[in-house]
């Protein structure tokens, strides 16, 4: 599990996606879609991934919350 956090500060850099950082890296794009989760009672529509590179395949359910909005 990886929880990211990024503090919108000047040294801070941009904003990106893991669908940024995999394919940089070599992976490629498995299945992807957006789907609501609810938690608390709260949704969130959250983007579900897979990438492959070679025999190997990750799984990532990613949101952005900016400014208390998703």
């Amino acid at each position: 599990m990886y929880i990211g956090y990024h503090d919108g500060g000047p040294d801070s850099g941009p904003i990106h996606s893991p669908s940024t950082v995999c394919r940089e890296e070599g992976w490629h794009v498995v299945a992807e879609q957006t789907r609501p989760l609810d938690i608390a009672g709260q949704r969130f529509d959250v983007v579900q991934s897979v990438y492959a590179k070679g025999g190997d395949q990750e799984f990532f359910i990613y949101w952005y919350q900016v400014k208390g909005r998703c």
